[in-house]
């Protein structure tokens, strides 16, 4: 019999899950890779930019899964989570988000 001992961890399918609604009006299905790549962009002047961008990535998923009750959330208050999660945690992180993935409203 075996008896090693082990942790199993569930995530939901986000992409298949949830849509964002761009300003336009278009709807895509939603991406962890897109925010993960904007927060790893954001702090990439840290000493290991790649686990912080992964936790604070988690995050997100965790307060935007909650956050949600139609499957569908709106690109602002994706980029306002994001913006909200960084302010906690680097300044320049949220400078660099703002600068170049804040999309603003035509």
């Amino acid at each position: 019999m075996c008896k090693a001992i082990f942790t199993t961890s569930e995530n939901p399918d986000l992409k298949a899950s949830i849509s964002v609604k761009n300003f336009d009006g278009s709807l895509e299905p939603f991406s962890t890779d897109k925010v993960l790549f904007s927060v790893y962009s954001s702090c990439k002047h840290r000493k290991s930019p790649l686990e912080d961008a992964r936790a604070l990535t988690n995050t997100f998923n965790r307060l935007v899964i909650n956050q949600i009750t139609s499957g569908l959330v709106d690109l602002k208050d994706v980029q306002d989570l994001i913006s909200t999660i960084l302010s906690n945690f680097d300044s320049v992180a949220l400078t660099y988000y703002n600068a170049y993935y804040v999309k603003k409203m035509d």
